[in-house]
């Protein structure tokens, strides 16, 4: 938890769906790197049941708490590569991205998920996953094959060897 990742846009944009879908549930996961971002996040949730922070755990856990889901969100200031949405795309787990360098280009807009801009988008975007099921799970899909094909480990290793080689070449 740090300041960079923004959860208040999330708590803020779903707590406007929550009276409405009485079943959701945001689970946030990340260690503690900002203690006092987290110390404001925690009293936060303290009054909201169905916001969760199970506290930090190991990274080996992170596959079964995000096989547990049914999206995932990334709502990050800024973003290098979101890898854990990429952990859950490869799952099957359709995504909800703010529009920020190092989201964007990652998915295609209303096919393995949404980016989005502002709370009302979010808003918007969740009650549109949490209401429209078959195309929750279809976008899922998308979202796994999008991974195997363009962010898979050999894809990386291939794109890494690429970059050697050429800088290699030019040497």
């Amino acid at each position: 938890m740090r300041p960079v990742k923004n959860l208040e846009f999330a708590i803020d944009a779903l707590e406007k769906l929550q009276p409405e879908f009485s079943d959701l549930r945001l689970l946030i996961l990340g260690a503690v790197i900002d203690r006092e971002y987290s110390d404001s996040i925690q009293k936060r949730i303290q009054s909201l049941p169905w916001v969760i922070y199970p506290g930090e755990f190991p990274h080996d856990q992170m596959y079964t708490m995000m096989a547990r889901a049914d999206v995932v969100l990334n709502t990050s200031h800024s973003e290098g590569q979101p890898q854990a949405a990429l952990e859950a795309m490869s799952l099957g787990k359709p995504c909800l991205l703010t529009a920020v360098p190092g989201n964007l280009n990652i998915i295609e807009n209303g096919r393995e998920g949404y980016y989005v801009r502002n709370q009302a988008d979010m808003t918007a975007a969740a009650r549109t996953l949490i209401t429209n099921r078959r195309l929750c799970r279809q976008m899922g899909e998308n979202a796994r094959r999008l991974v195997a094909r363009k962010y898979s480990l050999p894809q990386e290793l291939n794109a890494y060897e690429a970059i050697y080689q050429e800088l290699l070449a030019g040497n």
